[in-house]
């Protein structure tokens, strides 16, 4: 007695296994448009507005504690009943940005791309062309942040005043132990 063998594509558990690998492929790619942070930007064009929530430290609070950082698409952070200091106090962090960081004696252009919703600034920057993502929570003129750059990350803190951003950073659990940072505001 001989036995037909179809090809693989016909038989049962060979179309298990096919749709197996496509579902695995498809969540590996999101995976990794998500960890570029390409998936959320992609989904929040086209999305309600409504921005997605992830936990990162919070450099002003202890340890243990944490704020949302925002990704995908921001809406508009104004209302119509804010006062004017509301109004003037949330277009700090909300901006683009253009000066320099240093570390040691190394002086690198930086470029910061700053959105801002209540109390919380995230956004990309440029270092030398090479981009970071940066967010933090904003208390008065001062930001508490947390940057990434590749495999490097830190926090820092910065004021700004009149446009222009002046502030500290560090690796590490330390917000300043690697140099400064120094940008001016050439956009809203």
């Amino acid at each position: 007695m001989t036995k037909e063998s179809g090809s693989f594509w016909t038989t049962l558990p060979g179309l298990f296994t096919a749709l197996g690998a496509l579902i695995g492929s498809v969540a590996g790619l999101i995976t990794a448009l998500h960890a570029a942070g390409i998936f959320g930007l992609m989904l929040g064009s086209g999305s309600s507005g409504q921005p997605s929530e992830q936990t990162i430290p919070d450099p002003g609070r202890d340890p243990g504690a944490s704020v949302p950082a925002l990704t995908g698409h921001q809406g508009s952070t104004s209302s119509s009943t804010a006062t004017s200091a509301e109004a003037a106090a949330s277009t700090l962090y909300n901006a683009t940005y253009e000066g320099y960081s240093t570390e040691g004696s190394t002086r690198n252009v930086i470029r910061i791309n700053f959105t801002r919703q209540g109390d919380l600034a995230f956004g990309t920057y440029s270092l030398n062309g090479m981009p970071g993502a940066i967010r933090g929570q904003v208390n008065g003129t001062l930001l508490h942040y947390a940057w990434q750059l590749g495999n490097h990350s830190g926090l820092g803190v910065a004021s700004e005043s009149n446009g222009r951003i002046q502030g500290r950073w560090g690796y590490g659990e330390s917000p300043d132990n690697a140099g400064i940072l120094e940008a001016q505001r050439v956009s809203f």
